[in-house]
């Protein structure tokens, strides 16, 4: 296979991922009604930074208020944030954070958090080949009410079903 053709491959194989992802977020706004905004991201170690600082990149995202007819956005966009270390703790034991924002003890988080009008977020894990890649984040914009057992549960699932997407 020539250069052009596994360009053209790897094309393809990107559109039928960010497909696959577009629908399980799009499936995920449906279900859970006060999420707002869906956030896939990506964690890696900026180097020229600090090599002890964990940072994420959003790589995908759903928005209910841009809604099309599936209503759904996804974008490829790379926002850096620095991850506070009792979030990348807790996401590396695989355990969901959820808070309302104006309980957050981080006052970094709390304020980038706020800035963008969200009153309550909920983070679980996502795990490729047994590691942490990043986390599914979904966002409530609209009331000051927290994520459930439930959701929290469902969510779950999805992370887990991305991990395994994300694998391939």
């Amino acid at each position: 296979m020539d250069s052009l053709e596994n360009e053209q491959s790897t094309d393809t194989d990107y559109k039928k991922l960010s497909n696959e992802i577009s629908e399980i977020l799009i499936t995920l706004g449906k279900i859970i009604e006060k999420a707002d905004l869906i956030f896939v991201w990506r964690n890696y170690y900026n180097e020229e930074k600090s090599s002890s600082l964990l940072y994420k990149e959003q790589i995908f995202e759903w928005n209910r208020k841009n809604k099309t007819k599936d209503c759904s956005i996804i974008t490829n966009k790379l926002e850096e944030v620095i991850v506070p270390p009792e979030l990348e703790e807790a996401l590396t034991k695989d355990l969901p954070v959820f808070t309302l924002v104006s309980e957050m003890t981080d006052v970094y988080s709390q304020s980038l958090l706020e800035e963008n009008n969200v009153k309550a977020v909920l983070m679980v894990s996502i795990f490729v080949a047994g590691k942490l890649y990043g986390c599914l984040s979904l966002d409530n914009c609209s009331t000051d009410e927290n994520f459930n057992n439930d959701e929290i549960n469902i969510v779950k699932k999805f992370g887990d079903r991305l991990g395994k997407l994300l694998e391939k």
